[in-house]
């Protein structure tokens, strides 16, 4: 049940960061991926701007 909720959570990226936390924590490596991208390019940007 929970699996399946965080897959599709994952898929639908309808409900939200606590959709995405549930689908990486049930190994949705897409997902995690997407958000890690996310993650490290801001953190890129941000340590070029400042």
């Amino acid at each position: 049940m929970f699996l399946e909720y965080g897959v599709a959570a994952g898929a639908s990226g309808t409900s939200g960061g606590a959709g995405d936390i549930v689908s990486i924590l049930m190994g949705n490596q897409t997902t995690f991926l997407i958000v890690a991208g996310i993650v490290l390019a801001l953190a890129i940007y941000l340590l070029r701007a400042s």
